[in-house]
């Protein structure tokens, strides 16, 4: 619920067009929107979204209406989405601590805006898992993206990772936190570097624990060392 929460965030952010309003990127843009969320043991949930302006979108749209009957079917969708969608996801350059990984396209959704004068949009909303080898407990992750699609046209390319709470196994929650370092550019970013700082409430208690035991063996350390002064003086 989180990443589709922020896909509609993004999306708002991104002008996604309605009927009274067009693309604040101009007709001929393609929006691109990355949001990952570390959801613990070296996984990432990712929400990606595409918006294709007026221009663009006539191209989508002929390739979404494979038969050019003017209808589009659930079946055409479906076809026109595992062809178009998991080749742009194959094209992303991800590294986790360096390791490169292979994201996969878990689920897309396909929708026709109507714009303005009758003309049409397209938005597809896609949700893509990254799994990387899991870090040490408490440890840092590097997630390093790069994705240059459509760089020649003009349009928002967003990518962001979420700050917050996330769910490591379904029952140890882990604080997790972001820094990004890309372009120049906010708005037209094609590389990323996100920090992901996670330390399990669970990590945090063994912390404790162990700070707590050091005391009490110094301690103890301490009241040995007297003891054993008292007796030398003694003798």
């Amino acid at each position: 619920m989180r990443t589709w929460t922020a896909v509609c965030v993004a999306l708002a952010a991104l002008a996604v067009p309605t009927r009274a309003h067009a693309h604040v990127a101009g007709a001929a843009s393609i929006d691109r929107y990355l949001d990952f969320v570390y959801v613990g043991d070296g996984r990432f949930r990712v929400a990606y979204v595409l918006d294709f302006a007026e221009g663009p979108a006539r191209a989508e749209l002929d390739r979404l209406d494979a038969n050019h009957d003017g209808a589009v079917t659930p079946e055409e969708q479906r076809r026109y989405l595992d062809a178009r969608v998991p080749p742009l996801v194959d094209a992303w350059a991800v590294t986790v601590d360096g390791v490169r990984v292979h994201p996969s396209v878990v689920a897309s959704h396909v929708e026709v805006v109507h714009a303005d004068g009758g003309t049409e949009t397209v938005r597809i909303d896609s949700e893509v898992s990254v799994v990387a080898t899991p870090p040490w407990a408490g440890a840092d992750l590097t997630l390093h993206v790069h994705d240059d699609s459509f760089a020649r046209i003009p349009g928002w390319r967003l990518i962001q990772a979420e700050d917050g709470v996330a769910e490591t196994d379904g029952a140890v929650p882990t604080s997790v936190r972001a820094e990004v370092a890309g372009d120049a550019d906010a708005l037209r970013m094609s590389d990323a570097r996100f920090v992901i700082h996670a330390r399990s409430r669970a990590d945090e208690r063994a912390g404790r624990l162990l700070a707590v035991g050091l005391l009490f063996a110094a301690a103890a350390l301490l009241a040995v060392l007297f003891v054993a002064r008292r007796a030398r003086q003694s003798a």
